[in-house]
């Protein structure tokens, strides 16, 4: 067990701007699912939407998106962005921002739970009330928080980057406010830093890992979380996220310079999505049916 501080930075919100960049057509509008890709050298978030089986890129979010590493959309479709070079971002499902969460800094990963409160991995690790610019924070000496996510009994889960290069989780349980700021790491040890965290309708933990050479896995672990219980192994190569929808049916990872997206539980890639799709660089991807625990 290692401790972190807690700490209240107290300043006022912020709320968004009328303009959006959504085009060409109006997101709340139109028909199918969409998936919402953060691409990290266009700053922006390039909407894309699944139709008669086709995945075809129907507009950019552009507004207050700075250098995007990590999405996340909440049981309401509302966007949230994680800004390496800004503050976490929401938007609603039209695409237009409604509120930003910068008093704890820049964010790497951005996650919601079930009450609406919004969690961030930047600096430290941080906790919002929805719609306040007021986070409880906790410190995490000498490493780097790289990922977050929040399971249905409110349990903290954040992917950490050592400074020797390997990754592994610590584990707040009952959140940052009830365990003090006083985490556990789990006794698992990953090849690479823990860029990419999601969890299941089971409770089981995904976890963006390496095999060796460039070829990534994503690892499943389930309750106690003692050990890896399975991998998902589907060709990916430098995984930088992982997030699943709300069926517990398609796991979207982002790897090199597309997003893969492979059938849950199986784990068999069915679809790449990049250039094709106007796709640079993306860093993430999130559904308009994300599953929110």
């Amino acid at each position: 067990m290692f401790l972190s501080a807690c700490s209240g930075a107290a300043q006022s919100g912020s709320t968004g701007l009328p303009q959006t960049a959504v085009a060409p057509r109006h997101i709340r509008s139109a028909t199918g699912s969409f998936l919402y890709v953060t691409d990290y050298a266009k700053n922006s978030v390039e909407v894309l939407q699944h139709l008669d089986q086709v995945w075809s890129n129907v507009g950019s979010i552009k507004e207050s998106v700075a250098q995007p590493l990590n999405d996340w959309v909440d049981q309401n479709q509302n966007l949230y962005v994680a800004n390496i070079n800004g503050p976490v971002t929401e938007y609603d499902s039209s695409g237009k921002l409604i509120f930003t969460y910068g008093a704890a800094g820049p964010a790497r990963g951005v996650t919601t739970d079930r009450a609406g409160n919004v969690y961030a991995a930047g600096v430290d690790v941080s906790e919002y009330p929805q719609g306040v610019d007021d986070p409880a924070s906790c410190e995490i000496p000498k490493v780097e928080p790289r990922s977050i996510a929040v399971d249905k009994d409110g349990d903290v889960f954040v992917g950490l980057f050592l400074h020797t290069g390997r990754g592994r989780v610590a584990e707040y349980v009952h959140g940052l406010l009830d365990s003090r700021c006083r985490a556990t790491r789990l006794p698992i040890k990953f090849r690479v830093p823990v860029y990419g965290i999601a969890i299941d309708k089971e409770g089981n933990l995904l976890v963006t890992d390496s095999a060796g050479r460039g070829v990534s896995v994503i690892d499943v672990i389930a309750p106690p979380y003692t050990s890896i219980t399975r991998t998902l192994q589907a060709g990916l190569t430098w995984a930088a996220s992982v997030s699943i929808n709300q069926d517990n049916t398609r796991v979207y990872v982002s790897q090199s310079s597309d997003i893969a997206i492979l059938d849950y539980p199986a784990g068999a890639k069915i679809a790449t999505l990049g250039s094709g799709q106007n796709l640079t660089q993306p860093t993430s991807a999130a559904g308009s049916d994300n599953f929110v625990p």
